[in-house]
């Protein structure tokens, strides 16, 4: 089983670097190989609720998305906290397309060779944040997405990019230190006990690769970070894990 995975591209601008990255992610022939091409959350900075304008917003990667799945891969989309209530936007394309893109809200679990591989943005597995907790509730619920829905296209842009600087302004004092490195490590080694061999997440905007004993079972945790800084994306094949450059792509 071969998977690419990238998260957190924010893509703010149509045509802007971020969007260039994840066209290139798109292309590279690593991905073009695999057998899921996984969008693991926060692909956007802001994209929240049922707005057809979304797919003229966001032109480049809506086309290279739609054109990726023309090659029979499977395609996942996970919602982050950044891009949430997207079933209903999804189903429209979705009608147009032979392979459907699959959204998931939450989790996903692939079966490989007996071993579990556990998918997801991050912040469910993320220990010790009450707070963050507390407004994901919110943001997951009906009434979030009523509101997204029914608000304005260009009310909803003037929400989510105030509410996006706001989360910059706190990434940088919450998503830098070595201690939010050593929090995720701990949240997916808790995690593991539930009886995952793989955990892939996004969110923290920190890259890591951690292995650790589980119960006298190896455990993986990765995490492709900010992708926009990193410039690579993250690779399972057939249970060897990698981070694959963008940079020179």
């Amino acid at each position: 089983m071969k998977i690419s995975i990238i998260s957190d591209v924010h893509i703010q601008v149509n045509g802007d670097e971020r969007d260039k990255l994840i066209t290139k992610f798109f292309k590279h022939p690593t991905v073009r190989n695999s057998d899921y091409i996984v969008l693991l959350g926060d692909i956007f900075d802001v994209m929240a609720g049922y707005h057809s304008g979304y797919t003229k917003m966001y032109k480049n990667f809506f086309e290279n998305l739609t054109e990726v799945t023309t090659t029979n891969k499977k395609v996942l989309y996970f919602e982050g906290n950044h891009d949430v209530h997207l079933r209903r936007l999804f189903t429209k394309l979705n009608r147009k397309l032979d392979n459907p893109i699959e959204i998931v809200e939450n989790y996903k679990v692939l079966d490989w060779s007996k071993k579990k591989i556990y998918l997801s943005h991050g912040d469910d597995i993320e220990l010790d944040n009450g707070m963050y907790e507390s407004w994901k509730v919110f943001l997951k619920s009906k009434i979030a997405e009523y509101l997204f829905t029914a608000l304005p296209f260009f009310v909803i842009e003037w929400i989510g990019n105030f509410l996006s600087r706001k989360s910059k302004g706190h990434s940088k004092i919450v998503y830098s230190f070595e201690k939010n490195k050593k929090k995720f490590r701990r949240s997916s080694a808790a995690h593991a006990l539930k009886g995952y061999d793989y955990i892939f997440s996004g969110h923290s905007h920190v890259k890591d690769h951690y292995v650790f004993d589980c119960r006298g079972r190896q455990v993986e945790y990765a995490n492709n970070g900010y992708a926009p800084g990193e410039k690579t994306f993250l690779y399972f094949n057939d249970g060897q894990v990698d981070f694959v450059n963008l940079a020179d792509s």
